[in-house]
This record gives C-alpha cells, structure tokens and sequence, in this order.
C-alpha cells in the first residue's frame, strides 16, 4: 500500500513516519510498502529522508497551493495523511476528492481556521452545517473515506469522548482538559507549534451552552484541574478547539447541552503570551514598517529557537461526560496519559502516533466508513486504545453516580 504524508517534513509527520516504518508495531494487513512524504521546502525533505534510513520512503517537492499538482501527486496513492499546516486541509480534502484518493487529516474542518476562504461561514463564523454535509456526502457519493481530526485533539479526545457517550442513553456534557509537563531541563515552552498556541490563544473559543455553539471571551471558565502524576494541577481556560463543535453535530441527538475544551498551558508560557499579546506582537494581521508589509506574529516566531535536549515529556487529556444510563445520573471521567515515547516532544507523539494508527486501521479495514466525518463516529476505540497502549499512551477512568 502506498501512502502519500504532507507536510513530511515537518515534527508532526516525523512521528506519524517513524511509527509506520517500525515493524514491531505492525498491524496483520496493514502492509506499507511506500512512503512518499511531500513538503515545499527541499532541503528539510532531504534531512528527513536521510534520518529515516528506509528504502520505503522517497520524497517529493510540493506546494499545497498548488491544486493541480497536489492531484497529480495523489494520484495513484492508497492513502493521504495530511500532516500540512491547518488553513491547507480543506485545500488537501479536495484534491483527495478530486484524485479519486482516502485522506486522514490532523484536524477537522469545523474551524475557520482551516477553512479560511474556502466555505460559507455561519452567523458565529464557523463553516456552515450545509458545507459540511455536503463534504460528507460527496466523499460518500465518490465512495471514499476521509477521516477528519485525527491527532491528539482532535482525535485521541474525540474517540475518548465517543467512546463514553455510546455507553449512555443521553449525555448531557462532555469537557474536554489539556495538560502536560517536561522533566527534561530546558527552556522551551511550546508544547506544540508556536503559531498554532498563538493562533488559538488570540481567538474567541466556540462552546456548546444550553444546547447552542456560541462564543466566549478569551480566556474565559478559568478552573483549576487536576491531572495525573507527573502533571499534577493546572490552571486551565477556554480555548478554541474542534472537539465542542465536533461533538455538538455528532451527539446533539442525544441531547447534548454544554461542551467546551480547556487548555492547561502553564503559568510561565501564559504570562509571557499575556504580556506580548498586550505589545501587539500576537497580531496576524500585516502591518507597514517603513516600506515594508510584515505579520507580526511572524516575524515574532521566526526569532524562536528551542534547546536540543532528551525529551521527557508527559501530555493528558481529561474528559468529564455527564448523562443518565437507565435512568441514572453518571459521569465518566476518563485520562488518556502519554508516557516519554521515542524521544518525541511535546503533543508530537500523542498527535503523530494517533494518525499512524489510523492509517493501519484504515489499510486493514477496521475504518471503513465512507464519507467525511469525524473519528468519534467511524473509528472502533477499544482497538484504537490497545493500539495506543503499545505506544505508552494508556487509558484509564472512573465512573460517578450522581444520587
């Protein structure tokens, strides 16, 4: 089975990469016998093919922009993981569509973020329920399968999440909590890419409350969580996410009502956003300096350098669903914990590992849905939670009766 990964060149797909040419973590059926791994920058796609040392994989230079080429380049391919950045996926979903090929993307496409200039935006900004259908069934009508979301979070969350409302006969909330911590020594502070933090700390979160998607302030339902050892309790607040809108069209039928994601980032990384937030420097709209156009945030992180050290990272998601089974008031809260794994950094491994494991569900057959949706409702969680326990991503929970 061929597999084309985009944007694999960059920390995402390395992990997604490394877990497919690990033979240990085969699945029977699930045979990959060419990696293709496509980037625009030529010098990092051969660094990468190099430390990959692998006859299966080879390389091509690609410009996502480019929509023709992007099929030509798909063509052929048994599946597409794209691994590019966010605003390219609905960009990648199409060509896919177009190429007659399977994708599974990192996120889904209910933020304007990711679907910038490229669908209707309802009254609260967000792609409308009617483009999103319509993506779905024309996947569907094509008889192809696109999986949207599937990384950490959105993925391993939406699965955990699914996973504990067909448990229910109704959920009335589903909360989802990021954490995590290094106990390597360093001084790097960004648990995953620097403009995805800033992208997400300087937007509005969506939520679902009293039944309804709607916006709250920056910053907003500040609580204090308590993770799992080594993590331990953090501060956490509302930030723009998938999973609350994901799971809104995904479980309103069962009555859902709130839902939100909250982001633990630590203190150190969140005074040092506040106070460069308040100089302008977060700003992603361009400005003129003298004669020239810049983006602030950009030339911001094109100053940001991290230290080359043994990662020892830990990264949490928690989730609280509340619902009645029979008609009692229960609520599951479950910890999905990622162990020190391969030297990966950071939400590197939870995300890449995640996207892995589906492209060997996928080529087995234990994905077969077609359409487009989101993986809570087209990927089996109890073989995707053992697949993950082989990776030292362990699941655990407990069960609340409410009386």
């Amino acid at each position: 089975m061929k597999i084309l990964i985009l944007g694999g060149a960059g920390k995402m797909a390395e992990a997604i990469e490394r877990d497919l040419l690990d033979s240990d973590l085969d699945m029977e059926g699930a045979d990959v016998s060419e990696i293709v791994i496509a980037d625009m920058n030529p010098e990092a796609l051969k660094t990468r093919t190099a430390a990959l040392q692998s006859p299966k994989v080879s390389s091509a230079v690609i410009d996502v922009t480019d929509h023709d080429a992007l099929v030509r380049l798909m063509k052929g391919k048994d599946l597409v993981v794209n691994a590019a950045l966010t605003p390219l996926t609905l960009r990648a979903l199409k060509a896919a569509l177009e190429a007659g090929v399977n994708i599974i993307t990192l996120v889904d496409v209910v933020l304007p973020t990711v679907t910038a200039g490229g669908a209707p935006l309802d009254d609260i900004g967000l792609p409308t329920e009617a483009f999103l259908n319509q993506l779905d069934e024309d996947f569907s009508e094509a008889g192809l399968t696109a999986v949207m979301g599937l990384g950490a979070g959105p993925g391993i969350s939406s699965i955990t999440g699914g996973y504990f409302v067909d448990k229910l006969d109704s959920v009335e909330s589903i909360y989802v909590y990021y954490a995590g911590t290094s106990l390597a020594r360093t001084s790097n502070l960004f648990p995953f890419s620097p403009v995805g933090i800033m992208r997400i700390y300087t937007s509005e979160p969506v939520v679902v409350k009293d039944g309804k998607l709607i916006r709250v302030p920056r910053q907003s339902g500040k609580e204090a969580v308590l993770f799992p050892e080594p993590i331990g309790r953090c501060d956490v607040f509302s930030v723009l996410h998938e999973e609350p809108i994901s799971f809104f069209r995904s479980f309103k039928h069962k009555g859902l009502r709130n839902a939100a994601t909250k982001a633990g980032w630590g203190p150190e990384l969140v005074s040092k956003l506040e106070f460069l937030d308040s100089l302008g420097l977060l700003d992603f709209e361009p400005r003129k300096v003298g004669d020239v156009e810049v983006v602030p945030v950009q030339v911001l992180v094109s100053g940001v350098t991290f230290e080359e050290v043994e990662p020892q990272d830990y990264s949490c998601m928690k989730l609280s669903i509340k619902g009645e089974k029979s008609g009692e008031k229960l609520e599951y809260v479950a910890e999905v914990l990622s162990h020190p794994y391969k030297g990966f950094a950071g939400w590197q491994g939870p995300t890449g590992i995640s996207a892995a494991i589906g492209v060997r569900m996928f080529l087995r057959g234990d994905i077969n849905r077609k359409g487009a949706f989101p993986p809570e409702v087209g990927v089996d969680p109890e073989l995707f939670f053992a697949e993950l326990a082989k990776r030292r991503i362990y699941l655990s929970y407990s069960i609340k009766y409410h009386v």
